[in-house]
């Protein structure tokens, strides 16, 4: 598991570096199951732009000291990214302090418990608790966990915008198009993988889209 600390680190290391750079970083939103990623674009290790979710730069940045990190990954670039460069850019000095994890507010520490019942008290409770629902019907409450293909293909979506900026939907509506994903998952993700290893190579490819093709291969089982 990643951290804010990590991500932080490599903020200031890129900064101290003078470097140009895609800082990646994946994480998981409370209550959701599947993974989701953004990144920070470095320029020269002055400039930052922020991209998560479709989210402007200031609010994707308020979010990111409250996100669970799953891993974070940094890749040397040339330049930004023409669709980038058309939002709003921070100084890095600027977001390195903001997501400085000691500048982050304490969370309040949890409330304490109540103190049992007396024993008449719990006795009583337990004699008018109503009865408990019968097993099929205690099943059909519990969340159903159903990877769609509509999910799949906007976390395919996540990973190559990191790599290609925005542009990179038409060709994502291009492979599905040729390749539904609902039909064929499985080759749908591969034909992803192999656009992105076009940019990254294939181990760097196959380490971005492993997560998702993890959950395509648990729901097909």
């Amino acid at each position: 598991m990643a951290s804010l600390a990590e991500l932080h680190a490599a903020l200031v290391a890129l900064g101290q570096g003078g470097k140009t750079a895609k800082l990646y970083f994946y994480f998981t939103e409370p209550g959701e199951l599947r993974q989701r990623s953004g990144f920070l674009f470095v320029d020269r290790g002055h400039t930052c732009y922020v991209s998560m979710d479709g989210l402007d730069a200031n609010t994707a940045l308020a979010r990111l000291p409250r996100l669970a990190f799953s891993k974070v990954a940094s890749l040397p670039a040339i330049q930004v990214d023409p669709a980038m460069a058309a939002t709003p850019a921070f100084s890095l000095t600027s977001v390195v302090e903001r997501l400085d994890p000691a500048r982050q507010p304490k969370l309040a520490p949890p409330p304490e418990p109540e103190p049992a019942p007396a024993p008449a008290l719990a006795a009583a409770a337990t004699r008018y608790e109503a009865p408990a629902a019968p097993a099929a019907r205690a099943e059909t409450s519990e969340p159903h966990v159903f990877y769609s293909h509509i999910a799949l293909q906007k976390d395919a979506l996540a990973v190559l915008e990191g790599i290609y900026g925005i542009g990179v939907a038409k060709k994502l509506e291009s492979i599905a198009n040729t390749t539904p994903p609902h039909q064929y998952p499985m080759e749908f993700m591969a034909k992803c993988r192999q656009h992105a290893a076009v940019m990254l190579g294939d181990r760097k490819a196959a380490e971005l889209f492993r997560s998702i093709e993890e959950k395509v291969a648990g729901h097909l089982h």
